[in-house]
């Protein structure tokens, strides 16, 4: 036997809680067993909550969403609409998601064209710097596989030392972009074979000393 002032015990788990009146605990105590049960989710930035009330057997359900009480129908109806907005969501994310990595790989290209382009105009003008040293211009040979004409490379040359971005930058497409950098590395190797048949030919035909000295300077 022992006493209890009037006051209410709760034991929260599946949950107790044991009433009793005045001093004595009697047989006329109350037992209740009490569960709750809540799932929660959030859907396209709606808070969803479904609640579920177990009272000595008796079951209650209730619906919340953004803590505001509605029925059934109008919570699974709110819910159905969430879910499709959510999945336009995704693919509206995917898609910026795409445009975004589509946009890096195009200016990363466009960037890389540029750099090749401009190295290899760099190492056409180093090698013209080198080989003009010595005036080669009777010994020139044009031919399909180099220059035609003397117009032509001319105007190969005058093309070759401007800017390499002028080009590039009129460039609206990976194909147009592909296609000037492709045309330096063309023009190097054209313009390697045109002074290299003028060399073979200077060597063949010169007999002047001081040309043949700097042509074994040139090719050394």
């Amino acid at each position: 036997m022992f006493c209890l002032s009037k006051k209410k015990f709760w034991i929260e788990a599946v949950a107790f809680f044991v009433l009793a009146e005045g001093c004595v605990l009697s047989a006329r105590s109350l037992v209740q067993i009490r569960s709750i049960e809540e799932r929660q989710e959030t859907i396209a930035d709606k808070v969803f909550l479904q609640r579920r009330k177990n009272l000595e057997g008796v079951v209650s359900r209730f619906w919340f969403v953004d803590g505001q009480p509605v029925d059934q129908a109008a919570f699974e109806e709110q819910l159905s609409l969430a879910a499709a907005q959510d999945a336009v969501n995704d693919l509206r994310q995917e898609e910026a998601r795409f445009i975004e990595r589509h946009e890096f790989a195009r200016v990363s290209r466009k960037a890389l064209y540029k750099k090749l382009a401009a190295t290899i105009q760099e190492e056409i003008l180093a090698y013209l710097t080198r080989v003009t040293i010595i005036d080669l211009s009777s010994f020139f040979e044009f031919s399909s596989c180099t220059f035609d004409s003397q117009m032509e490379f001319e105007a190969a040359y005058r093309w070759v030392r401007q800017d390499v971005n002028v080009e590039l930058d009129a460039s609206e497409n990976d194909e147009a972009l592909y296609d000037v950098m492709l045309r330096y590395e063309q023009l190097q190797k054209k313009i390697e074979l045109f002074y290299q048949a003028a060399i073979k030919r200077a060597i063949d035909e010169c007999s002047d000393t001081r040309v043949l000295k700097e042509l074994l300077t040139l090719v050394s």
